[in-house]
Formats: C-alpha cells, sequence, structure tokens
C-alpha cells in the first residue's frame, strides 16, 4: 500500500458510535426477512442505545498499530463534533496530526518542528474521518441512503449486509453479525495515486465501556492483504478536552 496508512476512521475506532433520508424498498427480499431500518435499529441498540451514545462527548483510546512488523503506539482523541487528534509513535518520534473542525494539521519532526497546514483533499478526509458518530446514528436525519442487500455468510458467520451511500456519494458495504447485530467489518472502494481498490476495517473483541459496546480489535486491509492491525488497550469517555488540543495552526 504505497505509504502504509493508519489512520483509523472515527466511525471506524469508535464503531460502537463508530461509519439518511431513504431506505430503499425490500420487495427483493422475503416478507419475513428484516428492513433496513430494523437492522439499523437492532444495531444502535446493540451498541448501548441512541440516548447513551449521543451523552457521549470525547473519547480517548490508548491502542498500538502493528504495520509491517513495526508496533506503534498510538493516542486517538475525539471531541464533538468533528475534533480529531492522533499521536503515532515511531522509532521514537511522535508524529501528531489533528483535525480543527475545519483544517487538517500535521506535526512531524522528521520535517519540521512546526506544524503545517495540510493540502486541501487531505483535509477534507481528514474532515469526513474526524466525524464522530457512525453514519447509522439518526441516520434518517443526516441524508444518508441505507440498502439492506441481503443476509449473506461472511467470514464464516452469517451476516447483514448494508450497503450506507453517505450525501456525497461515498458508499461503504456494513457487515453486521446476524446475532449480535454489531458490525464486523465495513468496506470501502478506494481510488489512489490512479490505483483502485477494496480497504477494509474489521472490528472484533467488542466490549462494555460505561454502558456502550466498542471493538477493542481493529485490522485494516486492502485487497485482502493486512496493513494494519491495532489492538486497543484503554477507551474513556467523555474526558475533559480543551479544543485547542486540536488547533495546531495555533502552536498549542
Amino acid at each position: 500500500m504505497r505509504r502504509v496508512s493508519i489512520t483509523f476512521s472515527a466511525a471506524a475506532l469508535a464503531a460502537a458510535f463508530y461509519l439518511p433520508s431513504a431506505v430503499s424498498a425490500q420487495a427483493a427480499h422475503p416478507q419475513d426477512a428484516p428492513t433496513a431500518e430494523e437492522i439499523v435499529a437492532k444495531n444502535i441498540d446493540a451498541k448501548g442505545g441512541p440516548a447513551r451514545l449521543k451523552a457521549i462527548d470525547s473519547v480517548r483510546i490508548m491502542a498500538a498499530a502493528t504495520v509491517q512488523g513495526t508496533l506503534t503506539p498510538m493516542v486517538i482523541e475525539l471531541k464533538r463534533p468533528n475534533l480529531r487528534r492522533q499521536e503515532v509513535t515511531i522509532n521514537g518520534q511522535t508524529i501528531v496530526q489533528s483535525f480543527d473542525g475545519t483544517n487538517g494539521w500535521m506535526l512531524n519532526p522528521s520535517v519540521g518542528e512546526h506544524p503545517v497546514q495540510l493540502p486541501a483533499p487531505q483535509s477534507a478526509a481528514m474532515k469526513k474521518d474526524a466525524e464522530f458518530d457512525s453514519p447509522l446514528l439518526d441516520y434518517q436525519s443526516k441524508g444518508v441512503k441505507v440498502d439492506f442487500v441481503g443476509k449473506e455468510d461472511q467470514d464464516g458467520r452469517p451476516s447483514y449486509h448494508l450497503k450506507v451511500t453517505t450525501p456525497d456519494g461515498a458508499a461503504r458495504d456494513y457487515y453486521l453479525d446476524a446475532q449480535t447485530a454489531l458490525e464486523f467489518r465495513v468496506d470501502a472502494a478506494i481510488t489512489r495515486n490512479g490505483t483502485s481498490g477494496t480497504l477494509s476495517v474489521a472490528m472484533s473483541d467488542y466490549r462494555d465501556v460505561g454502558g456502550v459496546k466498542m471493538p477493542f480489535a481493529l485490522k485494516q486491509s486492502l485487497n485482502g492483504q493486512v496493513v494494519a492491525d491495532l489492538r486497543v488497550s484503554t477507551i474513556e469517555l467523555n474526558v475533559p478536552l480543551d479544543p485547542s488540543l486540536f488547533r495546531l495552526g495555533d502552536g498549542k
């Protein structure tokens, strides 16, 4: 994967919140099959319910990702509505990326001692990654379209396959465990540097954090090949996070 990315979106990392106005008709499915709306409702309830999810204002995630055989400690901090900061330590140096609600920033000591504002395309990608809630939460009010593709066997388990399309036209395939209703994989088609592929994030080891189910293991793959394996050690909810923490452009 050219330069390996170890950025996991907020929706994926906090898949418990983690990644619409119209629900597609289910005429192609048996009459006793659940609708997209019913599956989404089960998913949100399985994560802890809408009230608990909406009561979360901030998240701090301590984790370590294995990338090309190298263990890289990470700290990810998220705050409503779309603030994100990620610190990754590689070879003793800490690289910081943040999104301050408007712009993306990076501080890389190997390049310079001052943070730099990222180009517009990268800032736009970071803005999407910084979205606090899963697109499935209150999807009817977000302009997100949810299609129930069908019940399938994926990764050796019965699953509900949902196609989730955000207002910008970006589509992702969500696979929910048919028994627990929790996501275990999200796939997205990507094109980078003229090359197309499928980026997948697999979620597992769900644990209870303050009454909310959150995954403690995430694996990122490109075209079926694992590029990053992330293990979460701790997740803290509603920690005090000053907005200045995300404004690298202020020199803070």
